[in-house]
């Protein structure tokens, strides 16, 4: 596969978004404040409060969050002391209430989500890799494609290039139809926005009868488009917020290599081991 990429990687960050009630009570998922260590109670105080500011439409007074966050007042203090020294909070004047500033999201552009999971991705695509004798390659979403992030290739004399940068046709690729099992399925797609043309009806009731087993069982397996001797096979790759790539193989029968079987199981079981370096704790299909 020789096709060059076409531009730039690019991963959106969304910045989160104030809610409009002025009467916040940031009751759920707060970790607990029970622990006798006081810098860790402290630093797990500080990130509490600044969750809890971050989401918050108003300023809100030091007694407020300390009955709703459930932390006493001498270590809400000490907390808030460090956040506003170092310019992630805020107090009103004259009311003296609290609030966030704008530093936290200052820090998102130098927080690249691809970069993190291609670190977490390199040692786990070598050994896969090595196990196969076969290259393999993680793709995210990009547009109307899949594009390659990173990949390994092996040592054996055979095996298939895709380079970082090739783009996958959602509609008509292996991580393509992962990406869309693993979302909002083919219905939440108009034809235009997954492939270069619109999908007759047969094309698309095989797209949706494929995407649907693929959310059945796990894993994808398609004829390359491109070269039809070779089955591309892909898992999806979660984070803790979902879907987020694509691990792929792509496959080739040679007289001594895997059968296609073998590389299947390895394939979901290197993609369960990713998934969950990436912080994904339930159990992937």
């Amino acid at each position: 596969m020789e096709k060059t990429n076409q531009g730039n990687a690019q991963m959106l960050n969304a910045t989160p978004a104030f809610r409009e009630s002025d009467n916040i009570r940031y009751l759920s998922n707060i970790p607990s404040m029970d622990s006798d260590n006081i810098p860790q109670r402290t630093l797990n105080a500080g990130l509490n409060i600044l969750e809890y500011l971050a989401k918050c439409a108003a300023p809100v007074s030091a007694s407020t969050l300390s009955i709703d966050l459930g932390i006493p007042l001498a270590t809400l203090y000490r907390s808030m002391t460090v956040l506003r020294k170092r310019g992630y909070i805020s107090k009103t004047t004259p009311s003296g209430l609290y609030e966030a500033t704008s530093k936290i999201w200052d820090l998102l552009p130098s927080i690249s989500p691809q970069d993190r999971v291609v670190i977490h991705a390199r040692p786990i695509l070598k050994q896969l890799c090595e196990n196969l004798g076969l290259s393999c390659n993680l793709s995210i979403p990009l547009a109307s494609d899949m594009m390659v992030i990173a990949k390994h290739e092996p040592l054996s004399p055979f095996w298939v290039n895709v380079p970082v940068g090739y783009r996958y046709p959602i509609s008509s690729s292996s991580p393509g139809h992962v990406f869309m099992a693993f979302t909002s399925g083919i219905e939440g797609y108009a034809p235009s926005e997954i492939a270069p043309l619109a999908l007759g009806a047969d094309d698309r009731d095989n797209l949706t009868a494929s995407v649907s087993r693929i959310a059945e069982c796990g894993f994808a397996q398609v004829e390359n488009s491109l070269m039809p001797s070779i089955i591309d096979l892909s898992c999806p790759i979660f984070d803790g917020s979902g879907f987020i790539a694509a691990l792929t193989v792509p496959y080739m029968s040679t007289s001594n290599g895997r059968r296609l079987e073998c590389c299947i199981a390895a394939l979901r079981a290197h993609a369960m081991r990713l998934s969950e370096s990436l912080g994904k704790t339930q159990k992937v299909a």
